[in-house]
């Protein structure tokens, strides 16, 4: 597929650059701690998005979840596990949070769901028991495929949010279709960024996207850790005392941001990591915090 990467660059800007999120966790000394998320996205975009996702689910993969989820993975997106999950692109409900804290014995404290001035917002907070916890909190959310990991390392902590790698998507349509219909997905695919209805469909989300900036903010993403330790190292954009904190803006993202976002940076190991790869090296003094790996255990 000779435009898959400009296809899904276009993609992200054209999501990233409407979305107003905010994502905060803070670490008490026992490994317990407090998520809060706030996500504003346009309304114009979430129908234009859903548009979008319908078109794929109904039109080309003829309301088939199977097809739908192979095609998504041929062109490197998430899966979906429901269609109703292809319309939600804050990655959370309140019926999900609360389901994902039901398994984890976290506790879903707040949730607020709202349309104000054409801005779909939607916001929660969680009180989760255990890094452990947070991992799984985070991985149900389907606009960040995450990774928690917290390791000891001597007289220090790493505490690190990673995207991981797409198991689910490699997963899917791998020995699971029939012949006949993986020749489908294998002929939509290889269609997929030719078709002028995807174009049109993708030229709508942008001008979604333009109108939004217009009017909005634009793309602001923030992600604040605050930890049990003082703070050793760090890869973030602004440390203030215990809290360390990733701000991304439009004109950052255009000047380099996308690289840290979409490309590889530098761990303190010096491993070379992908999108969303934040981390933080903190004191262990006083601290005997339950190690977590990056599947959760």
């Amino acid at each position: 597929m000779k435009n898959t990467h400009l296809l899904l660059l276009l993609l992200c800007l054209t999501l990233s650059a409407c979305i107003n999120r905010s994502e905060e966790v803070v670490l008490n000394t026992d490994g317990s701690g407090t998520l809060r998320v706030q996500s504003d996205i346009p309304s114009a975009m979430v129908e234009s998005l859903g548009k979008f996702f319908s078109f794929m689910f109904e039109d080309m993969a003829g309301s088939n979840l199977d097809i739908m989820n192979a095609l998504l993975a041929e062109e490197g997106m998430d899966s979906m596990e429901s269609v109703e999950e292809m319309q939600n692109l804050h990655g959370f409900t309140q019926e999900s949070l609360e389901a994902v804290c039901a398994t984890t014995g976290s506790e879903l404290v707040d949730f607020t769901a709202e349309v104000v001035d054409d801005v779909d917002s939607s916001s929660f907070e969680v009180h989760f028991p255990s890094v452990a916890a947070l991992d799984e909190i985070m991985a149900s959310m389907t606009t960040e495929t995450a990774g928690i990991e917290l390791v000891r390392r001597g007289d220090e902590y790493e505490f690190r949010c990673t995207k991981a790698d797409q198991q689910s998507n490699d997963a899917i349509g791998e020995g699971e279709l029939s012949p006949e219909l993986q020749a489908r997905v294998d002929s939509l695919a290889a269609n997929f960024e030719d078709d002028p209805r995807v174009m049109g469909l993708m030229m709508e989300m942008m001008g979604s996207m333009m109108s939004a900036g217009a009017t909005a903010d634009g793309f602001r993403v923030l992600h604040q850790v605050t930890v049990p330790g003082d703070v050793q190292d760090h890869n973030a954009h602004m440390v203030d005392q215990r809290t360390v904190t990733w701000s991304y803006d439009m004109e950052n993202l255009m000047s380099g941001g996308l690289d840290d976002m979409m490309g590889a940076t530098t761990d303190s190991t010096g491993s070379q990591l992908s999108e969303t790869n934040r981390w933080v090296v903190f004191s262990a003094k006083g601290l005997e915090l339950p190690e977590v790996g990056v599947d959760g255990r």
